[in-house]
């Protein structure tokens, strides 16, 4: 095995348990989950030379003996240059409404890609909605925000500090904005996230139901109201048929 892969699986390792140990220090996470090793060739990823998944990780399990044993398996099977190296961890932990703490059995997961040229990527996570001021229903919680989100803008913080690397937020999402500090504050974000339903779900749901109209929909489109009476046609496609109002024809 070269020296730059080597070292890398080495310092993907200890990333991975001084993440986990990072975010235990704050209480978001109790330390004790599942984790999974994969090492795969980067042009036949479909079908890994390694793999071992729902690696039991006990708290306090210092570097997680059975996740290490694991990444020596892979390890073994030599990290070469085209190959990718994927250590994770699933993560139960904690948050807070009005000082009553609350759990999840995977709060956040952690992800490192090591390249067999050396390189190193880490993923943080989350899969929750305490650090955002609107809850996934777009339902105010400042409150919420206010008891967790400066936890989590300490852990990048010091997780940036671990790397020795900026934090680069992922993409929007229908429901947040990340930021480098965590998550943008939602109530001030304007008109794109004041409706998800209008803004993301209406065009994917209309851009399915076009892909199952026969022959070729591009380009078509309809007005989603009119200021005249709506006229219904029964609707048959061999022995099948639909009609009433979801059958509608204007």
């Amino acid at each position: 095995m070269s020296g730059a892969a080597e070292s890398g699986i080495s310092r993907a390792f200890g990333l991975l348990v001084d993440v986990r140990d990072t975010l235990v220090s704050l209480g978001l996470v109790m330390g004790e989950g599942t984790g999974w090793v994969v090492l795969s060739d980067r042009r036949a990823m479909a079908t890994p030379l390694f793999e071992h998944r729902d690696v039991l990780v006990e708290a306090g399990d210092g570097p997680g003996l059975g996740l290490a044993a694991a990444t020596e398996g892979a390890a073994a099977v030599e990290l070469l240059p085209d190959r990718l190296l994927t250590l994770g961890l699933k993560l139960a932990g904690e948050w807070t409404e009005a000082g009553v703490r609350r759990r999840a059995e995977k709060l956040f997961s952690v992800r490192i890609d090591v390249w067999g040229e050396g390189a190193v990527l880490l993923v943080l996570s989350t899969y929750a909605d305490a650090w955002l001021t609107l809850d996934l229903r777009e339902r105010p919680q400042p409150e919420v925000a206010a008891e967790n989100a400066p936890r989590l803008a300490t852990a990048l913080k010091l997780i940036s500090e671990l790397t020795g690397s900026e934090t680069d937020p992922g993409d929007p999402t229908r429901h947040a904005r990340p930021t480098a500090e965590g998550f943008g504050d939602l109530l001030a974000e304007g008109a794109e996230y004041d409706d998800s339903w209008g803004t993301f779900e209406v065009p994917g749901r209309w851009r399915r139901l076009m892909t199952l109209v026969p022959g070729s929909a591009e380009g078509q489109d309809y007005e989603s109201g009119t200021e005249h009476p709506v006229r219904y046609a029964r609707v048959r496609r061999g022995e099948r048929g639909a009609g009433g109002p979801g059958s509608a024809a204007r």
